[in-house]
């Protein structure tokens, strides 16, 4: 651990890092949601960088985040990431109880197969 640690207010950024199965959807540029659990605060940002090397050890890739000057953030302070990974131009939008009846139809019909 170093003994200095000297640390820019003006140039905050998040570090994270991302499993590589989402390695081909995250790019410079996706909206971000950033929440901050100890603050109850929320901002919208965009990923300023995107590492193209994964880690041997943990299978993981860092995404970079900035963050703006117009709140008292802390070096070190807890954040979580909602990356938007897709978006469509035309959404589908599905009832949620039809899919539930249809998918316990398939168990029920899976069921009566296998007892047979």
């Amino acid at each position: 651990m170093p003994a200095i640690n000297v640390i820019n207010f003006s140039n905050l950024k998040i570090k994270a890092d991302v499993s590589e199965s989402y390695a081909n959807r995250i790019k410079i540029g996706n909206e971000t949601l950033v929440l901050f659990p100890d603050m109850h605060d929320s901002i919208n940002s965009k990923v300023n960088y995107s590492s193209r090397a994964i880690n041997n050890l943990t299978r993981t890739f860092g995404v970079e985040v900035l963050l703006d000057n117009k709140k008292e953030y802390h070096p070190n302070m807890v954040a979580k990431l909602k990356i938007n990974d897709y978006q469509s131009a035309t959404p589908k939008i599905v009832c949620q109880s039809n899919l539930f009846k249809k998918a316990l139809m398939i168990i029920l019909y899976s069921f009566l197969l296998m007892e047979k």
